[in-house]
């Protein structure tokens, strides 16, 4: 298939991409400009009239939660079990409520409550027994979390082909028939498991351990397949309790196995900084240097070239006009010292990602939480030190473009359904290195 082609079949999927998700988030703010303080003023005003109404407060309370004003909700929950001490609704919207205000001695109690009514639901009692497991975790000295995803993968570049024609000692020449774009199906599994350990103080100080760990076996090429082990240790230590700035500064390492045997290893260290310039805005800034040293095989015997120090920084900023939707922009830069001057290179890039919940659109099982939808767009321009004098005279120097989305469906309080796509694209003054590569993926993950 002619190159342009193929690249245009994909932009056009992006391109649908794209529209479902302006859709969705048309619709959700479709259903957010619905309600305005207008409707919470008149449903105050249906409260003055008849303050012993349950409904009236039911429903003012349900309007000042969608519009997030959370402390008028819970003052109207509150209301209502003046009057009415068991009713069930809300206990529960209480206990909902002052979890999200991170009040969970007094959610607890509302939870606690009502699991002891006696027309309690049991999809309710789940969703209750949740929330508490959650608190628990929360409120422990050891905090423990974990998440696994499991799924099919499909790479219509799965071997990172360039195109047919490439250059050797400076002159155009036919790439091989086995080095050719391949496409390839692949089994795929993720997981991440972190521990904070909480130091009591009242800024909220606590260490932090990450182990994140990834795999995939191919249908065909073997030589591709991946495992890869990283882990990270550090406090997050807070510097200015009023202003939320805090740092957290880690060590860590990380292996990677090609074709199951080692590939790359690393040891690294960095830290990152977050400051909330307000409610809804969040600086973040990050600076890492790592050493790697790689393994030369057969299949690769140049990799040692990559030996090498590489120093990289970002700076982000996160935008949640409400809580269903979150904004990032940020901006990225590398460079890499290798034992080879051509694999030698400073980078810049940047993207935008968009996160945003909405209430599914197809009842799959009954679970209650939202469908989440997220969309990422990154780019990037690399120039290297030198020119590999075994491909061309001329320095190489590549722009990648990455796009990334992907839908998440939950099936019960703790696991759901993943689908995505992702574009990516390296255009190279040196053939060599331009590749084309679209990933479609599929799976399920679980939370623990």
């Amino acid at each position: 298939m002619p190159i342009a082609l193929h690249s245009f079949r994909w932009i056009q999927a992006i391109g649908v991409v794209l529209m479902v998700s302006l859709c969705f988030a048309g619709d959700h703010a479709r259903a957010e400009n619905e309600l305005s303080l207008g409707d919470l003023e008149r449903a105050y005003d249906k409260v003055l009239a008849n303050p012993k109404s349950i409904e009236a407060a039911l429903e003012y309370a349900r309007i000042a939660a969608q519009l997030e004003d959370y402390e008028a909700a819970i003052s109207s929950l509150e209301r209502i079990l003046l009057f009415e001490p068991d009713h069930l609704i809300a206990q529960v919207e209480l206990g909902v409520l002052y979890f999200r205000l991170q009040s969970y001695e007094a959610a607890a109690g509302y939870f606690e409550s009502a699991l002891d009514h006696p027309e309690l639901p049991d999809d309710t009692s789940q969703r209750i027994e949740d929330y508490l497991a959650s608190i628990r975790r929360l409120n422990s000295t050891n905090q423990f979390a974990a998440s696994l995803s499991v799924g099919l993968r499909y790479q219509t570049n799965a071997n990172q082909s360039p195109d047919q024609t490439i250059l050797a000692f400076g002159t155009p020449t036919a790439l091989a028939p086995e080095f050719a774009e391949k496409d390839d199906f692949s089994v795929f599994g993720s997981g991440l498991v972190r521990h904070r350990y909480d130091f009591g103080g009242q800024g909220g100080d606590y260490l932090e351990s990450n182990i994140a760990a990834f795999a995939s076996r191919q249908f065909e090429l073997d030589t591709f397949n991946t495992w890869f082990l990283s882990a990270d240790v550090g406090p997050r230590i807070t510097l200015d309790t009023e202003r939320g700035l805090s740092v957290r500064p880690y060590v860590g390492g990380a292996l990677r196995f090609l074709d199951d045997r080692y590939y790359r290893g690393s040891i690294r260290s960095g830290a990152d900084f977050g400051m909330p310039l307000s409610e809804k805005l969040t600086l973040g800034i990050g600076g890492e240097g790592e050493f790697a040293a790689y393994d030369s095989s057969d299949d690769r015997p140049n990799a040692d070239e990559l030996d090498g120090v590489q120093v990289s920084s970002d700076v982000s900023l996160t935008y949640r006009p409400s809580g269903s939707i979150v904004l990032r922009l940020f901006g990225e830069g590398e460079l890499l010292e290798a034992d080879a001057d051509f694999e030698s290179f400073g980078a810049v890039g940047g993207g935008i990602s968009a996160g945003i919940e909405f209430p599914a659109p197809l009842v799959l099982t009954n679970a209650t939480d939202n469908w989440a939808f997220n969309v990422q767009v990154r780019g990037f321009h690399r120039e290297y030190d030198a020119a590999d004098p075994s491909i061309s005279a001329t320095v190489r120097r590549d722009n990648e473009f990455r796009f990334d989305a992907q839908l998440f469906m939950p099936l019960a309080s703790r696991a759901g359904l993943f689908a995505g796509i992702g574009w990516q694209r390296i255009d190279s003054n040196i053939p060599n290195y331009s590749v084309d590569n679209f990933t479609a993926l599929s799976g399920l993950r679980v939370q623990f």
